[in-house]
């Protein structure tokens, strides 16, 4: 990598298409933007533009992080995607989204700024940088204006998505005890979902999008439980359904998200949110919302197993349930900080064990803070009447364990 093209990378990059049409591929995907269109992208976007022809026309400006000083930023509104963005590049702390796309063709104040910025860039008068310093802000703040326009700031319009939830469900009997339970259950890890990426401190956009995947994560089991009556695997794998019923033709994920910027995420999410292990997500980003709703959903799963009736989660009585001895293959799983295997349950409470060390399974220090916040593990145990004394012992066994796993997350926790 020569000067150059090292002084272009340590630089925040924006793009304005002066007139034509530009085809770019942007983190790997492909966006034609339009006359009027503003791109900007952090010093970790990686993106390349195709050539164009004779009237396509590029106006690219480059920024130093040093441009955006605390004097820049206390100028700019203290809310909003522009003044998020700036201030994660800059700290470096932005790991997620390396970049912001704005159909601004038919704005024509965006046009007008952009002009004025270009005339002082090359009038070259006294007093240029500071003149430039405040278009730029002037710029900014009205391309947030323009997002504000069209979805209060947000790609995410949570409040809709939650709406067009309400209406899907419409087609499903909400007075069914199963049915109940998957509805409760979902606005419950939406619940989590927000609050683990809000103690993660976690950008706006990201908050959301881990709100989004929590209401959509189990859009599957409904069509599961009117076809099957049951929760069991083996009737249906319902993640992979849901993804499909998303993102399949009919791309039923418009009706929640307007904008398809975030559908590979997504998908990736919903799809593997109930996989035994996660595998497979080389995309950071993905990754890490692959593993948050992962967690939102056993923490949520920790209310449904306190507060749900025993029969609609296991088909037994409360009594039956705490009957018999743990299976050998479970108790293992168990032993080895392990989730168990589907395949592995024969007897109700080995499903009650399986609820349990589905914990040792958990990503992120702040869930295991949440989970020992409210004693979920020892409350779980301690739901059921255990006839056997080698399952008392066992079960006591168990929860100690994973009390003492859950509160070293630093060592135990995976990264």
């Amino acid at each position: 990598m020569d000067r150059e093209e090292l002084d272009r990378y340590l630089r925040i990059e924006l793009c304005y298409l002066w007139s034509g049409s530009c085809s770019q591929t942007i983190e790997g995907k492909k966006i034609v933007t339009s006359e009027g269109d503003i791109c900007i992208f952090d010093t970790q976007a990686v993106h390349a533009i195709e050539a164009g022809g004779e009237n396509d026309i590029l106006v690219n400006i480059l920024m130093s992080r040093e441009f955006f000083d605390t004097a820049f930023l206390s100028r700019m509104p203290r809310q909003g995607i522009v003044s998020e963005f700036l201030a994660e590049s800059v700290t470096k702390s932005r790991k997620k989204k390396h970049y912001l796309y704005f159909k601004t063709h038919g704005n024509n104040r965006v046009g007008e700024i952009m002009e004025q910025i270009i005339s002082e860039y090359y009038a070259r008068d006294i007093g240029m940088e500071e003149v430039m310093e405040s278009y730029v802000i002037i710029l900014f703040t009205e391309l947030q204006n323009e997002q504000k326009k069209k979805g209060c700031g947000r790609m995410i319009d949570i409040a809709h998505a939650k709406q067009e939830f309400e209406k899907y469900l419409d087609e499903y009997d909400r007075q069914d005890e199963q049915i109940y339970l998957k509805i409760e259950h979902t606005y419950g890890v939406v619940k989590y979902a927000g609050e683990i990426a809000r103690r993660m401190e976690c950008s706006r956009e990201d908050v959301e999008l881990a709100e989004l995947i929590g209401l959509l994560h189990d859009i599957g089991r409904f069509e599961q439980i009117r076809r099957f009556h049951s929760f069991e695997p083996g009737t249906m794998d319902h993640a992979v359904f849901g993804a499909e019923l998303l993102f399949g033709e009919e791309k039923m994920i418009r009706r929640f998200v307007r904008e398809d910027l975030f559908d590979d995420l997504i998908n990736a999410a919903i799809r593997k949110h109930s996989d035994f292990k996660l595998e497979g997500i080389h995309d950071a980003r993905t990754l890490f919302h692959a593993k948050l709703i992962r967690d939102a959903d056993k923490l949520d799963n920790c209310r449904v197993k306190l507060v749900a009736s025993i029969e609609a989660m296991l088909g037994v009585s409360e009594e039956t349930a705490g009957e018999g001895l743990i299976s050998p293959a479970v108790w293992e799983s168990c032993l080895r900080r392990e989730s168990v295997l589907s395949a592995d349950r024969q007897v109700p409470v080995d499903y009650w064990v399986s609820y349990l060390a589905q914990y040792y399974d958990i990503n992120f220090p702040e869930t295991c803070e949440i989970i020992e916040e409210e004693d979920y593990i020892t409350r779980i145990a301690s739901r059921l009447t255990y006839k056997e004394q080698d399952t008392r012992d066992k079960i006591r066994i168990l929860t100690e364990d994973l009390n003492r796993y859950l509160e070293m997350p630093a060592v135990s926790v995976k990264e």
